[in-house]
């Protein structure tokens, strides 16, 4: 077999082309180090940081002042921490937050009840997405639910502005449908101990202090995670396991925040590498591909898409042939 062969139609049968050689590499990068796994503590610790700076500019006073702008970087470090929380849930998702899973699911349960999502709800569909990453029972392709391209490109863009926030309207429902009587079970725990928690704090936070160091915050997290979520998937070939899935090269600072997510072809790949061996698995394996969509960073891919919609041009953006066909 080739890696150009037309035989690689799965995710499964590119892995197994791409580790042939080098399995034992492959195995070490699935290792979780607690010492690497240390530095999630920031992120946590970040979001509380920035809604005390929060706090302290509102108690100010927010007009044209300083304490707007003071209000204004609060703003975006909660941001940034929402964010990477929710990467954590999606770490836990895969089971490598940590060796221990009742580590991964408290500390996901934890992280869901201060972004309002159910994580075993959130897992069910997120598991479905990889078993079928390409094929028509994949939740996150457009064409499986029209095939005309005016309504494909206005659910992408539907996907950049408002995926968030209708995805906490939606999964529950469909993660019923989907997960068995455990998850279900987990799932009606989680919303009620969501309702007890909300309804505990509002007995002593006003509903428009939470607004402002909280929702606020969680409206520009919402655009940050709906364009980490069309880069990974949006304008790619589905049926191509080797450019289903995009790689961002982004900086270093980027890939901190981002916990290594941008890696995304190789996570799909390899869903059991923790993020801190992502950046080590990309290293890896990128010569060994015969093929990828990758950008150079976020915002690269957001100009290309809004090129290529203008023309309703699906032709995979970053699309890169890297080599001839080789044996493995």
């Amino acid at each position: 077999m080739t890696l150009e062969s037309s035989a690689i139609r799965t995710t499964n049968e590119a892995r197994k082309a791409i580790s042939a050689g080098i399995e034992a590499e492959i195995r070490a990068l699935h290792q979780i180090k607690p010492q690497q796994q240390l530095i999630y503590v920031l992120y946590p610790l970040l979001a509380v940081m920035g809604v005390v700076v929060e706090l302290d500019a509102y108690g100010r006073g927010l007009g044209w002042n300083l304490a707007s702008v003071q209000y204004g970087v609060g703003v975006v470090v909660v941001a940034l921490a929402m964010n990477a929380m929710f990467l954590l849930i999606h770490e836990a998702v895969h089971g490598v937050l940590s060796g221990r899973s009742w580590i991964n699911h408290s500390v996901a349960v934890v992280l869901g009840i201060a972004g309002g999502v159910s994580f075993y709800a959130y897992r069910v569909m997120h598991l479905r997405h990889h078993e079928y990453l390409g094929d028509e029972n994949d939740p996150d392709d457009y064409h499986n639910y029209t095939q005309n391209p005016t309504l494909v490109w206005l659910l992408h863009y539907n996907r950049l502005l408002w995926a968030t926030l209708l995805y906490l309207i939606f999964v529950p429902k469909l993660a019923w449908r989907y997960g068995n009587r455990g998850d279900r079970i987990n799932i009606i725990t989680e919303y009620f101990l969501l309702g007890l928690f909300y309804t505990v704090l509002f007995l002593f936070v006003p509903i428009k202090v939470f607004a402002i160091v909280w929702l606020v915050p969680f409206l520009l997290a919402n655009f940050m995670i709906n364009l980490r979520g069309l880069t990974q998937h949006g304008i790619t070939d589905a049926t191509d396991p080797f450019i289903a899935s995009r790689t961002v090269e982004a900086n270093s600072v980027t890939r901190f925040l981002l916990l290594n997510e941008n890696f995304h072809f190789e996570h799909h790949l390899f869903p059991g590498v923790p993020s801190s061996n992502l950046l080590r698995l990309h290293q890896l394996i990128n010569q060994r591909l015969p093929r990828r969509v990758s950008c150079p960073s976020y915002s690269s891919f957001l100009f290309q898409f809004i090129r290529a919609s203008l023309r309703q041009d699906e032709s995979p953006i970053g699309f890169k042939e890297l080599h001839s066909p080789q044996k493995t």
